[in-house]
């Protein structure tokens, strides 16, 4: 062997020493229950639900989606609402991350809702962008959420380079989590007053609004709408989020059917609401993606026999004070909403 055949050689057993050291490190990651110790993923601290005392068999709701359903439903309204009508305790959170599908909401379940916290109902607050197998997120939402064993399925439906490395991510990624975990740079500390105090979601309401802790619900809801509500956009946003719109067709589907398994396997009533949207976002969307959209869902539900709500109230496409923009409620519109949920809860959590 030559001298250069074997400095390659060495250097090929270098690196192969370094990949099984990162994989190593990214195994010990999960198996310590640190795959959520990320750079922080607005709008959910999901590694502080994790870390939260939660009695046994005591959820009642779990709310996934994407950033829509963080501003549409408010835990705390639901349970007023709920607690009222149940005449019991009960308890609902929020588990929303930015530009969701149901390829992370089957892996979120998976990894979250473990025996003693799997809840009474599972909520999908969706839009036409949760079934996209095109969701111009893709890539970001592999690097969050997937595992080793993912890796086959997803790899026969890349569609870019950049979801090419987003697949590699779990050969290495327990090193950076590792990294934020000891330096203590994966907390905010408002996502995580959220989730530990009100249990998730961007808006918080109590029973007592003139309480110490009413007034707080009341300063944060006061300061998000004061952060955010800054620009009513328009259209710019459309060309890239349904360029390549597609549905039924890849692994975003296949989670979908995996999670309607799952939850039949643990007795979990699975539940679709559609979340409210301004006519100004709605009027942009292609009319051939809204129907494409609305076939997929129709199909889905008719197949499995998943109960979905629309709102009954025709009005919120055209209430402009109950959101912050297009498509994200503010601190009213998610109260309004979550109570019209609470009405469509109480024959599943009754059940």
């Amino acid at each position: 062997m030559s001298s250069e055949q074997g400095t390659t050689a060495h250097g090929l057993r270098i690196l192969a020493w370094l990949l099984t050291l990162c994989i190593g490190v990214s195994l010990a990651v999960r198996a310590a229950g640190l795959k959520y110790v990320q750079g922080i993923i607005w709008p959910t601290d999901l590694h502080s639900f994790q870390l939260m005392d939660i009695p046994a068999d005591s959820v009642d709701v779990v709310i996934m989606g994407s950033s829509r359903a963080s501003f549409a439903i408010t835990p705390t309204s639901l349970d007023i609402c709920l607690e009222q009508e149940l005449e019991r305790p009960t308890r609902t959170y929020n588990l929303a991350r930015t530009f969701a599908t149901a390829r992370s909401a089957h892996r979120l379940s998976q990894d979250l809702l473990t025996e003693d916290r799997e809840p009474r109902a599972l909520v999908l607050a969706i839009g036409p962008e949760f079934f996209d197998e095109s969701n111009h997120r893709t890539a970001p939402d592999l690097r969050a959420h997937i595992d080793l064993e993912d890796i086959p399925l997803e790899a026969t439906h890349v569609s870019s380079l950049e979801e090419f490395f987003a697949l590699t991510r779990p050969l290495a990624d327990g090193v950076e989590r590792a990294s934020l975990y000891l330096a203590q740079r994966h907390n905010d500390a408002h996502l995580r007053w959220m989730m530990t105090h009100h249990r998730g979601g961007q808006f918080c309401e109590t029973a007592d609004p003139r309480s110490p802790d009413g007034e707080a619900c009341s300063e944060n809801n006061r300061a998000i709408v004061e952060l955010l509500n800054n620009e009513w956009y328009g259209a710019r946003f459309m060309e890239e989020r349904f360029a390549d719109y597609e549905v039924g067709t890849g692994p975003v589907h296949q989670h979908m059917l995996q999670l309607i398994e799952w939850t039949r396997s643990r007795d979990i009533r699975l539940i679709i609401v559609e979340v409210p949207l301004h006519r100004d976002f709605l009027d942009e969307i292609p009319p051939d993606i809204m129907d494409r959209y609305r076939s997929y869902l129709d199909a889905l539900v008719e197949t499995h026999g998943i109960p979905v709500f629309r709102s009954p109230d025709t009005s919120w496409a055209k209430t402009r004070s109950r959101f912050l923009d297009p498509d994200h409620l503010n601190a009213g519109g998610s109260q309004r909403f979550s109570r019209e949920i609470c009405q469509a809860l109480l024959d599943e959590l009754e059940g």
